[in-house]
């Protein structure tokens, strides 16, 4: 076959360094700033914890001996939805769907919780943000409440938003943040002195039908040198069991115009869940829609689609780069997951789902 006609080589999929698996399902999971430990919020209230190792394992479909099992963190009520490490510190903070905020002091065996407010928001904390230089701690829940901690636990900051509030994130000089709200607004906040800075449109990830309001955002994430905001969840398409694309909104921060827009997948992929940003500004995004289905994808720069596609792992819900690595870890759901409990074991119980934990080596 000459060159002109030769076809374009597939592109390099992820490969799996080790695999593990939590006994219950994770919502989120985040790499501590040293790389050596994952911390993962579980939908039955723990913290639980892995610590990777540089042994090989001889047995790649059995990897689970690169990822040590330590003790669960106990201490939250709800589903733990949230926890973010400070950037320096071994601080490890945690936000629950009852309203409850902690932090615990990270140590290998023995961890401490230094401060508990079992009452930080009205219900569901949604998301959490730690400020980059790790002074300042922003979280947003369904109460319409956006607020900011000292790393000492006292409320420095809040404001009542006239919406749910999905999504917040720190930007640059941590007196200023983002976050967005059920109707696709996203507002930029200087909170030392309550001002909104600018306001950016994305109301192309909202939709109300079938009498339920639909919000599309999940994430905030600064790229370009603090030049751009990628607004990333679903442009809905149905409520109910919702459907709606893979979207990716790129702002430019000055001017709050959508200078790029990225969909992909189909309706039933739904949500992307979590994503990180590689040092050449490569979006990997994990997605979970109709059970069954899941991606993870490479968005380039240049890229008007996604130049991955990995499909072989179904309903992600989070993603977590090891510090200067390509090494990833994602959490799913266990395929056959029972989430309408029809299922019973043998001793006619509820069998819940459960999470695997990958470890994967992305493509250069």
């Amino acid at each position: 076959m000459s060159a002109k006609n030769a076809k374009p080589s597939k592109p390099a999929e992820p490969q799996q360094l080790a695999m593990t698996e939590a006994e219950r399902q994770v919502l989120i999971a985040r790499f501590s700033p040293d790389g050596a430990f994952i911390a993962a919020g579980c939908m039955d209230s723990k913290i639980r914890r892995w610590r990777i190792s540089d042994e090989k394992p001889a047995d790649r479909k059995s990897g689970d001996r690169s990822l040590v099992k330590f003790p669960d963190l106990d201490g939250h009520n709800g589903w733990l939805s949230e926890i973010a490490f400070h950037p320096s510190k071994p601080f490890l903070y945690s936000a629950d769907s009852w309203g409850q905020l902690r932090r615990t002091d990270f140590t290998e065996d023995d961890p401490k919780t230094v401060w508990t407010n079992k009452q930080a928001h009205d219900g569901w904390i949604r998301q959490l943000s730690v400020s980059p230089d790790g002074d300042y701690i922003a979280t947003c829940g369904r109460d319409q409440f956006v607020r900011v901690w000292a790393p000492d636990g006292k409320r420095k900051f809040e404001r009542k938003h006239d919406e749910d509030i999905f999504a917040v994130n720190f930007a640059p000089g941590a007196t200023r943040l983002f976050f967005a709200d059920l109707k696709g607004k996203v507002v930029l906040l200087d909170w030392s002195t309550n001002k909104i800075v600018r306001e950016f449109d994305a109301t192309a990830l909202y939709k109300y039908d079938r009498i339920q309001d639909v919000c599309g955002i999940r994430i905030l994430q600064l790229l370009d040198n603090n030049k751009t905001l990628l607004v990333a969840g679903t442009k809905p398409s149905r409520g109910a069991t919702v459907q709606g694309k893979p979207t990716l909104l790129f702002f430019d921060i000055e001017s709050a115009k959508v200078k790029r827009t990225v969909e992909f997948g189909q309706d039933k992929d739904c949500f992307i869940e979590d994503l990180v940003v590689l040092a050449d500004s490569t979006v990997v995004a994990v997605t979970s829609g109709t059970p069954g289905s899941g991606l993870l994808t490479l968005t380039k720069p240049e890229d008007e689609e996604p130049s991955l596609t990995f499909t072989k792992i179904s309903n992600y819900h989070s993603i977590t780069q090891r510090p200067g690595t390509n090494q990833v870890i994602v959490t799913a759901t266990n395929r056959g997951s029972n989430g309408n409990g029809r299922r019973l074991t043998k001793d006619g119980e509820y069998a819940g789902n459960t999470s695997p934990v990958y470890l994967f080596e992305l493509p250069a």
